[in-house]
């Protein structure tokens, strides 16, 4: 699978000796490699009987967005939301009941299915 992925250098070595690593110091500049984001699709949530579908997009922090918006709305056929929820943050400071919980992401979901709202989030715990 190395070097099947376009946009990454592979000249430079994966692995350096335990001594190099322990007086280097970590650097993004250094020890990443940027390559086009383009990952998008639907996952599949099985929940019991039922399964249900959500779109992801994988985005960089520089992706344009009029791109994202001509995937959403020309290639997924999404109307354009007349509100955007957008959740930050991850459930591990945020501590509700179960069921609080449950009913909470219902009451938000219904909200945005019947004001024409997209929920956008940040993909991790949300």
């Amino acid at each position: 699978m190395i070097g099947d992925h376009p946009g990454i250098d592979y000249s430079s070595p994966v692995y350096q000796s335990t001594r190099e690593r322990e007086n280097e110091e970590w650097s993004v500049q250094k020890h990443t490699h940027t390559s086009p984001t383009d990952s998008f699709g639907t996952i599949n949530f099985q929940d019991g009987d039922h399964t249900y579908h959500a779109k992801y997009i994988r985005t960089s922090y520089d992706t344009k967005l009029d791109q994202l918006l001509h995937l959403m709305v020309k290639e997924w056929q999404m109307e354009l939301p007349k509100l955007v929820i957008s959740v930050h943050g991850g459930i591990q400071n945020f501590k509700l009941p179960s069921k609080v919980k449950q009913v909470f992401s219902k009451g938000l979901v219904k909200a945005a299915e019947t004001t024409g709202a997209w929920i956008i989030t940040e993909g991790i715990n949300s």
